[in-house]
């Protein structure tokens, strides 16, 4: 069933035209071009709870496969949160190096533009 309706959300996402990574889990990371934390926050207004930032994609959220009705919840929600998308002039702060665990290393005063 899991299989089933991740698989209609991968499907959904892709004829919206929104970009997510698939997996073969009971999660997956979608893609939306501005600050994960601004999506996590929209979607927790329209009572629709998504997975935490992660520092290494700061424009991917964590989403978690529900029941069909969750998901169908979910895409509502996403569609009016892209679809109301504000350019926020956000760019993904620029860093010296990453570990090899993926860890960020922070960037030196001199490195920004």
């Amino acid at each position: 069933m899991n299989t089933s309706i991740r698989q209609g959300t991968f499907d959904w996402m892709s004829r919206q035209g929104y970009g997510y990574v698939p997996s073969e889990s009971n999660c997956f990371m979608a893609e939306t071009k501005r600050p994960a934390k601004e999506v996590i926050e929209a979607m927790g207004a329209q009572h629709v709870y998504i997975g935490r930032p992660w520092p290494v994609w700061p424009t991917h959220v964590r989403i978690t496969v529900g029941t069909q009705d969750e998901m169908a919840q979910f895409q509502s929600a996403y569609q009016r949160v892209m679809s109301n998308a504000v350019a926020t002039g956000w760019e993904p702060r620029k860093t010296r190096s990453r570990g090899l665990d993926g860890v960020v290393l922070p960037a030196r005063a001199g490195d920004y533009s």
